[in-house]
């Protein structure tokens, strides 16, 4: 099992017995894992494909989550639900 942290996300490559190759989730997050494999050509990979592999999906999950806030952004139901939340609060 091979483990790699960027921006407080884990991905983890494991390796079944008896099998050659690797596949990979993200550590304690099932929704997100299964974004990503919706998203990936390729499911499982070989161990000297590991390196490239973890920068891709780094990529991937980096792009998924400026792409997430974006539509939040630009979404006017969720601009409301803020705004009144802020009124409430006080």
């Amino acid at each position: 099992m091979k483990e790699f942290t960027q921006n407080g996300i884990t991905l983890v490559f494991y390796q079944k017995p008896e099998d050659e190759k690797f596949s990979f989730l993200i550590k304690d997050n099932k929704e997100m894992t299964e974004l990503l494999l919706s998203n990936v050509s390729k499911k499982r990979i070989k161990e000297k494909e590991i390196f490239f592999a973890k920068i891709g999906i780094f990529e991937k999950i980096e792009q998924n989550l400026l792409t997430k806030k974006q539509t939040q952004m630009n979404n006017p139901i969720i601009e409301l639900a803020e705004r009144c939340q802020n009124i409430y609060r006080e």
